[in-house]
């Protein structure tokens, strides 16, 4: 997906590099003599900063070269790479095999094949529209036939309170690429179900003297209810390095879950209570959270609705079916610490903090 969007985006940049020139040149005097400095000259310094410009950095890149003797060298890391360079290819070995075949007897370095610089611009344009079709025709396969299913099911339990959270939610994950508009990435949205309840009162542990003696105060969270849960913009892509494996870079965006944080315990136990987020704030901890791509320019710092919870490093379970498992151990709380009257209420072997079992499925 990634890598033929770039690759489209690319070549699109790259024609109206080349029409924008000729029709400079139309306007002018015309255009240069086309010597092999001139066409190097104007790709190094018109064509490719244009194409660098629309180039993504998770993408693969691919090149191939028709040489004066019309023969063709590619360097293109995947089978789908690799296919374009070759349809934009055959067209420069067409051209050059027709100039051939009318001058037999003459090397390319007598009769070139390009007179100007228009001359090899309007058979650059022709090559990457060449390109482009092939591009498109995937693109539209891609948006047809790749929907998928994402199932998200969490746990995730308090390190400092007497708090378990379940969520779960299932969405359903369609890819567009309409045609002169922004692209979209795998996209789609589902309610998220959490349910967040009080386990306690904590289980005290230590000697029997001060477990007596210590209070059993502790604090839970409860709540529950849909929150919005949406992912925009995922992109399924491949590895840049050998062997070119898959690779899945999914960002989530959940809405704030709704509880009420409270202190218990028997009398003399601190009263008190707060409303919070606790499975949002909890499934955020420790993930890589950054900015809508694009985001509201207009704010300097990115809203909290802006911000999403990339999920990658996924393990690919077929040729596009994939599963993310998070744990997350409870950090700086061990059981044999609660047993202590100042620390009573901790919990005790909650050794982990969340389990978030995330599954990706193609719909066949």
């Amino acid at each position: 997906m990634l890598d033929l969007l770039n690759r489209n985006n690319q070549a699109k940049a790259a024609v109206q590099a080349y029409e924008e020139q000729l029709a400079a040149w139309s306007a002018a005097s015309g255009a240069p003599a086309a010597d092999e400095e001139a066409r190097v000259a104007f790709q190094l310094d018109t064509v490719e900063p244009r194409m660098a410009a629309f180039k993504d950095y998770r993408a693969n890149s691919a090149s191939a070269k028709t040489w004066p003797d019309c023969h063709t060298t590619y360097d293109a890391p995947t089978t789908c790479l690799r296919l374009l360079m070759e349809k934009h290819e055959q067209v420069h070995s067409a051209a050059c095999s027709a100039h051939m075949a009318q001058h037999p007897a003459l090397s390319d370095l007598i009769v070139p094949r390009w007179q100007t610089l228009a001359d090899y611009a309007r058979e650059e344009i022709e090559a990457y529209q060449a390109e482009r079709t092939a591009i498109e025709a995937a693109l539209s396969d891609l948006e047809r036939d790749c929907h998928y299913t994402l199932e998200l099911d969490s746990t995730i339990a308090g390190a400092t309170e007497a708090t378990r959270s379940d969520a779960k939610t299932r969405v359903d994950l369609e890819v567009h690429f309409p045609r002169g508009e922004t692209s979209t990435g795998l996209t789609g949205s589902h309610p998220l179900n959490y349910n967040t309840r009080d386990v306690g009162p904590p289980k005290l542990v230590g000697d029997p003297m001060l477990v007596k003696l210590a209070k059993p105060c502790y604090a839970a969270s409860d709540g529950n209810g849909n929150v919005s849960f949406e992912v925009r913009h995922a992109w399924l892509m491949r590895e840049r390095t050998p062997p070119y494996g898959p690779l899945l870079e999914l960002p989530i965006y959940v809405g704030d879950t709704q509880e009420t944080r409270r202190l218990k315990g028997p009398r003399g136990c601190p009263r008190d209570s707060e409303q919070r987020s606790f499975w949002t704030e909890q499934f955020k901890l420790g993930k890589r959270i950054e900015p809508a791509q694009p985001f509201n320019i207009r704010d300097s710092v990115p809203r909290a609705s802006d911000l999403a919870v990339i999920i990658d490093s996924w393990t690919f379970t077929g040729d596009d079916d994939a599963e993310k498992t998070i744990e997350t151990e409870c950090v700086g709380f061990g059981g044999g610490l609660a047993g202590l009257p100042d620390l009573a209420g901790l919990p005790v072997g909650n050794v982990m903090c969340e389990k978030t079992v995330l599954k990706l499925k193609r719909k066949h």
